[in-house]
């Protein structure tokens, strides 16, 4: 979001980065906003689905080890999923689950961005004043 064309969504981007590290998303899903917006339905249901999936194989197949701790939930994930488990291996899951959320919500935020890049460019021909430039008797006279 920090690199998007949209003001709305870089400036929620460099709003939301640090508070996103601890888990405290608010910024993020009122500010973009993702609740109650058809844009973002699909990845909204899609994401958490996928990541629960990978998570449970990885569970099941031993791939992680089971839970031995609760980290407090402000704990950045990587770190949290390690303390949890006493192992580095659950960091891998949670970055793969970051990549899967950002790989599903991408097209929707591009569609998004393009959407907010159409209503800043109509508010910029609206508000821009239509002005001339005319002489008379030598003097530069504005008229609107």
């Amino acid at each position: 979001m920090m690199r998007s064309k949209a003001t709305q969504l870089k400036t929620i981007g460099k709003m939301s980065i640090i508070p996103g590290t601890f888990n405290i998303n608010e910024p993020v899903i009122f500010g973009t906003p993702i609740v109650m917006n058809p844009i973002y339905f699909i990845p909204w249901m899609l994401a958490p689905t996928l990541n629960t999936a990978i998570v449970w194989m990885a569970f099941k197949s031993g791939f992680l080890a089971k839970i031995i701790a609760i980290p407090p939930w402000t704990m950045p994930a990587p770190i949290g999923a390690i303390i949890a488990t006493n192992s580095g291996t659950a960091a891998l899951v949670v970055l793969s689950s970051i990549v899967v959320s950002a790989i599903v919500f991408y097209p929707f935020l591009k569609v998004h961005e393009r959407q907010l890049l159409a209503e800043e460019k109509a508010m910029e021909a609206k508000t821009k004043p239509a002005t001339e430039t005319v002489t008379e008797g030598g003097l530069d006279a504005v008229r609107n």
